[in-house]
Formats: C-alpha cells, structure tokens, sequence
C-alpha cells in the first residue's frame, strides 16, 4: 500500500467501478429480454391456437357444404326419376311434333303483256285502289329483293334470341333446367316451379319459352306473367328491331 501512490489507488477504483456499471447493464439487460422472449412465446402461443380453430371451422363449413351438395343432388336425381317415368310426361315427348308444309310462292303476274284496252281483260285499276295498283307495277325483283331483306330480318332475330337464351343459360344448372322443363310439361306453373327449384323466375321463363319453340304442342304453364319482359329483355329486343330495320334498309339499297 505504501508504494501506490494517490493517483494510482483512484485509477484502480474507477476501473472497479466501471466494470460494476458493465455487469450491471448486462444482468439487467438479459433480464429485460428474458421478459420480452416470454411475451412473444405467450403471444405466438395464442396465434396458434387462433391459427388452429379457423383451420378446424373452415373444414367444418367445407365439410357441410359438400353434404348439402351431395343432398341436393341426390334430391334433384329423384325428382327427374320420377318426372320422367310420369305417364303425361311420356306421352308429351312421344307426340310428334306436326309437320309445317312450306307454301310455294306465287308467281308474280306481269301487267305489261295484257292490253288495258282488251274488253275481254279487265282493267287492274277497276275495284283497286291506288296504293294496291302500284305495289301491283312494282318490278318483280324489287318485290323479291324486299321478301328476302324481310327473311334476313327473321332469320337474324331468331339467332339473336337463341343467343340470348345461351347467355342467360350459362349460369343454370343443367340438372335443374331438365327438371325445371319436366315439371313444365306436367303444367306445373312458373312460380311454382321457381320456388320448387330456387331458381329465379326469369330463368323459369326462359325455360317456358324453349318449350314452346322446341314442343309446339306444349300450351304453356299457365302462369299469367309468363310473356313479361324483364329490362335485358326489352334492351335485347330494341336491339334486335333496330338491326332487322338497318337490314331493310341495306336490302332496298
């Protein structure tokens, strides 16, 4: 002791206090962590369980669902079994369907070759009216151009319903448009056969309307609402009126 002097004793007692704050720091910094490391373990800890209860409901409500699907099906699958093997059933769909015999055109009559004079050959303006006379001095291929501007007509509206019927299609079961069409035969009415089905009522109508272009016998459910037009509809039909007259148009053209 005698040989350290005043400076050195204070040297050796601010490196033992030094190295006390180090240890210190240390111990309480390892403590602080320790406490954050248990937080986060309890906290992960209830992620899992969270994690582990939506995995077991989803396959709960998945596992549900499959059985109703299954049901349904099933449920579907006898009831078309059982449309089908119904006597009125089977004998709308053995009936025929009649057969349209196409009329043949009637040969345009040319007023030129018969002489207005001629006692024995009355004159086209006796009995006629003006407007009928001149439909009567049309040329013949003006009149033949315009019956086969109106067929084009026809034919594009016809294909344009039949599209739309394929786009209002798309979203039906095929299952339950077969029952849907049986239980119309049997002249179950829409809105039954809507309800029965869950299915819309415009999807019913839809329906009802193949019927009657497929089955020409087929009179109909029955249903006093079954020629309404929904909104689409009207929009659709616009649309077809506004291109069949365009066409008209183009043909006299």
């Amino acid at each position: 002791m005698e040989s350290l002097g005043f400076n050195q004793l204070l040297d050796v007692l601010f490196v033992i206090l030094v190295t006390a704050s180090c240890w210190l720091s240390l111990s309480s910094s390892s403590d602080r962590n320790e406490g954050r490391t248990k937080e986060w373990k309890r906290e992960l800890e209830d992620l899992r369980r969270s994690l582990e209860l939506l995995i077991n409901e989803a396959g709960t409500a998945s596992r549900n669902l499959d059985k109703n699907l299954a049901e349904r099906h099933e449920q579907l699958t006898q009831l078309l079994a059982k449309i089908e093997s119904s006597p009125s059933v089977i004998n709308a769909a053995a009936a025929p369907a009649p057969q349209t015999i196409a009329e043949p055109r009637q040969a345009t009559i040319e007023l030129k070759n018969q002489d207005e004079f001629d006692p024995d050959s009355p004159n086209p303006s006796w009995g006629t009216s003006r407007p009928a006379q001149q439909a009567a001095e049309e040329p013949s291929g003006l009149r033949e151009q315009i019956e086969i501007s109106k067929e084009d007509q026809r034919e594009s509206n016809k294909r344009q319903k039949r599209e739309i019927t394929v786009q209002r299609k798309l979203t039906i079961d095929p299952l339950a448009a077969r029952v849907a069409k049986r239980l119309l035969l049997r002249g179950q009415e829409i809105h039954i056969v809507a309800r029965k089905l869950d299915l819309s009522l415009s999807v019913v109508r839809v329906l009802d309307r193949e019927l009657r272009e497929e089955n020409p016998e087929y009179r109909g459910s029955g249903d006093d609402d079954f020629q309404a037009l929904e909104p689409a509809d009207e929009i659709y039909s616009a649309d077809i009126e506004a291109e069949g007259a365009a066409a008209q148009t183009r043909g006299r053209g």
